[in-house]
């Protein structure tokens, strides 16, 4: 098998269990445990931190608010895209979703106060991203030809820039947002809590959560729980 044809069948694997990303991680992130047990703790700083993968989630949010359902999904099983992105968010970069992610999962590895553990962490996203790019630009060329060619040429894969922006074509939509993200939005919470109470074990010897993270965890899950029966009744239907 050539090399390119290696590299994109694992960009497929990897594809499929990219949900499962944040254990390797957080595997990486125990590289900083005994810096745990040096740094200070301070809620200014995760605040700053909690406000990166706030970005992060905000850039997916208008990424999935102005785009088509069956693209820029959460399939798993195989590449799907029944029409090219090509305006709004996508009109500055070209992966907004996986830029988006990155800012998640650093703003809870920042914790660790370690920049080895924050350069490790990153450089293992980007290897782990790299072979999914390629292959679903690979999907892309061969389902929208010249078209997506042309796109290439006018926006960068990971870089952004604002020279090109054009409107969004399709109408801003909450429900979209709603209903892709909220599954999101938990996994951020459930990641800063997981390192919280790691952070605090290794500085105290104990459990325990401050009462802002207790307090964030419950209005999350609440708001989650909510979502998910909504979106089985007719007042919320998929976007």
């Amino acid at each position: 098998m050539l090399l390119k044809e290696n590299f994109i069948s694992l960009g497929h694997k990897l594809f499929k269990y990219r949900g499962y990303q944040f254990f390797l991680y957080f595997g990486a992130a125990f590289l900083g445990w005994r810096h745990f047990l040096l740094t200070h703790d301070s809620f200014p700083f995760e605040l700053i931190c909690f406000s990166v993968a706030l970005l992060g989630m905000l850039i997916r949010a208008i990424t999935v608010a102005f785009v088509r359902t069956g693209t820029s999904g959460r399939n798993v099983d195989q590449q799907v895209a029944i029409e090219l992105n090509t305006t709004g968010i996508y009109s500055i970069v070209r992966n907004p979703l996986y830029i988006g992610n990155y800012l998640i999962f650093l703003g809870v590895i920042m914790l660790t106060q370690d920049i080895k553990t924050v350069l490790i962490v990153s450089a293992l996203y980007w290897l782990f991203y790299t072979p999914i790019i390629f292959t679903e630009e690979e999907f892309l060329l061969d389902t929208f030809k010249d078209e997506y060619v042309n796109y290439t040429n006018e926006v960068n894969c990971l870089i952004p820039s604002f020279k090109n922006f054009k409107k969004p074509a399709r109408n801003f939509s909450i429900k979209s947002i709603l209903i892709r993200e909220h599954d999101t939005l938990l996994t951020t919470v459930l990641l800063f809590i997981g390192a919280e109470v790691i952070m605090e074990f290794a500085q105290l010897g104990k459990l325990h959560l401050d009462l802002f993270w207790i307090i964030v965890l419950f209005l999350t899950v609440a708001f989650v729980v909510l979502i998910k029966k909504l979106r089985k009744t007719i007042l919320l239907p998929d976007a």
